[in-house]
């Protein structure tokens, strides 16, 4: 017995519509999510000198301490900023 022997009753006219209209719905999908829309941004960048804060993750590797060793080794060290107190105020 075929495990695809449920298909054998169904139009294969039916199969291929339901088919294409998956397809097309994931093309469309896909092309509006790469829309070169970048108007419409979340975040935005603000230069040290208005924000006063200046960081620079300087890293130095070692045969200790290396991108080998530690597979995060480039990735570590930011800032952030939220409103972790819930105060209406930005912290960093």
């Amino acid at each position: 017995m075929s495990p695809l022997n449920f298909l054998s009753g169904i139009n294969h006219t039916i199969i291929g519509n339901l088919v294409l209209s998956v397809w097309c719905f994931w093309v469309l999908l896909l092309a509006g999510a790469c829309s070169s829309d970048r108007s419409s941004t979340v975040f935005e960048k603000v230069h040290s000198e208005d924000s006063g804060i200046t960081f620079a993750n300087h890293l130095t590797p070692t045969e200790e301490f290396n991108m080998y060793l530690f597979r995060n080794f480039y990735n570590g060290g930011g800032v952030a900023v939220g409103d972790v107190n819930n105060d209406s105020l930005p912290d960093v």
